[in-house]
């Protein structure tokens, strides 16, 4: 009788760590998820003021050299 009550107490403490990971893995999925949004999110922000410094930078040598930014005079 001893044996089986070992077992259902070691059952029921694994069955506890089980339900502890899922709740890990599910906070972990949410902080990834976040990470990723706001990653992507800076990265698009990023892109685009490099777009636009590149597109100013190409204007003002164009200026510069008195063409029009595609090489033609």
């Amino acid at each position: 009788m001893t044996n089986n009550w070992k077992k259902i107490v070691f059952g029921l403490l694994c069955l506890c760590f089980v339900s502890a990971c899922a709740e890990f893995k599910s906070s972990g999925r949410a902080i990834g998820h976040a990470a990723k949004d706001i990653t992507k999110s800076v990265g698009h922000g990023v892109r685009d003021t490099a777009k636009a410094v590149g597109r100013d930078t190409k204007k003002l040598m164009a200026d510069d050299n008195g063409k029009d930014g595609q090489g033609n005079k």
